[in-house]
């Protein structure tokens, strides 16, 4: 029973540092995007799924911003992190969705293997947002064709990009769930585009399985309006509160989310 007690309390001490800290780093964090999408940035044709680029295979760490088994996943860690933080045994994984950082280009999807909008993710998404996790989690955080910024603009092609998209992060959470899991407790959390998906991957993959559902502990979808998830996660009343999700405004005036 005590150590069930010492369990709970560990996880209710990383709920609220991770509450209080998210919070801190997302209010910021809408000075990252300060690239305004023009329209001549909009792709010059219609999506064509045969130019999506090659589909992630997640069985290779080239595919992950950030893995707890990538050589160089200490990377991310902020400057002012020392390693003596870093705790490579803990219990509690992050599932993190970074937000869109593909603002120029004629594809409707970002190519999986474009190095330097690649090198802008892991520079700006992760060292300045996903990182908060690192020290006290394990963050797995998947590279996936997300979708071009003007595809919130123009319905016809940015339904076809959002769905392919979202399809690479459903297969980045179920590699991870059948393979890296292992039975730990775990967050769901995105920014932005990343948000879209995450719901959506809660609402149509995650809430639906009684496993995951029982494992998931809670979740961070600032950047993007929720659609209310009714009694199956409600949103959070306090920093102690988990079972529920945490959804925040991160928009600033000539800034993109």
């Amino acid at each position: 029973m005590s150590r069930q007690i010492a369990k709970r309390n560990g996880v209710k001490y990383i709920i609220r540092y991770l509450f209080y800290f998210i919070l801190l780093i997302n209010i910021n964090s809408c000075k990252t995007y300060n690239i305004i999408p023009e329209k001549e940035d909009t792709p010059k044709h219609d999506f064509d799924i045969n130019l999506s680029g090659d589909t992630p295979n997640y069985s290779e760490m080239k595919c992950w911003v950030e893995h707890p088994e990538k050589a160089d996943h200490y990377a991310s860690l902020p400057k002012n992190y020392t390693d003596s933080l870093y705790n490579s045994n803990s219990r509690i994984d992050v599932f993190f969705v970074h937000p869109t950082l593909y603002t120029k280009g004629n594809r409707w999807n970002a190519d999986i293997n474009d190095k330097k909008l690649n090198r802008q993710i892991g520079n700006a998404a992760i060292k300045n947002q996903g990182s908060v996790f690192l020290g006290i989690a394990n963050i797995y955080a998947p590279h996936y064709r997300q979708m071009h910024i003007q595809s919130y603009y123009d319905l016809k092609n940015g339904l076809q990009a959002f769905d392919l998209a979202f399809s690479d992060v459903e297969n980045a959470f179920m590699y991870y769930w059948k393979n890296n899991n292992k039975g730990n407790k775990f967050i769901i959390s995105g920014h932005s585009q990343g948000t879209n998906h995450a719901e959506r991957l809660l609402k149509e993959v995650i809430l639906k399985n009684e496993s995951m559902k029982n494992q998931l502990i809670i979740s961070y979808l600032p950047g993007m309006p929720i659609i209310q998830f009714h009694e199956e996660l409600p949103p959070c009343n306090s920093p102690n509160e988990v079972n529920c999700f945490l959804s925040w405004r991160t928009l600033a005036e000539g800034y993109l989310p």
